[in-house]
């Protein structure tokens, strides 16, 4: 159920589905504007967003930003130690 509310989520669905309409629409004769539709999801999803409805992760909220921040408290303790070893 939480995977609803993830931004990533619809964007890809939205994708597919945009796919599986030109697939469509070429067995039947007619086309979509597909930057149309993508810009029109977009921009839903934002708003979608802006009002706390689907959740869009930010850049810290990965797994690799513990690591990096491991790796950043692992460097601070080398250049601690650097500053001891030269007293």
């Amino acid at each position: 159920m939480s995977k609803l509310r993830q931004y990533g989520f619809w964007i890809s669905l939205t994708g597919a589905v945009i796919l599986l309409l030109q697939v469509i629409g070429k067995q039947f004769g007619f086309a979509i504007n597909e930057q149309f539709i993508s810009e029109l999801v977009t921009a839903i999803c934002g708003i979608l967003v802006i009002l706390g409805i689907i959740i869009k992760p930010s850049d810290n909220d990965s797994m690799d930003s513990e690591s990096d921040q491991d790796h950043q408290s692992d460097t601070d303790d080398d250049t601690n130690d650097t500053h001891n070893t030269n007293q």
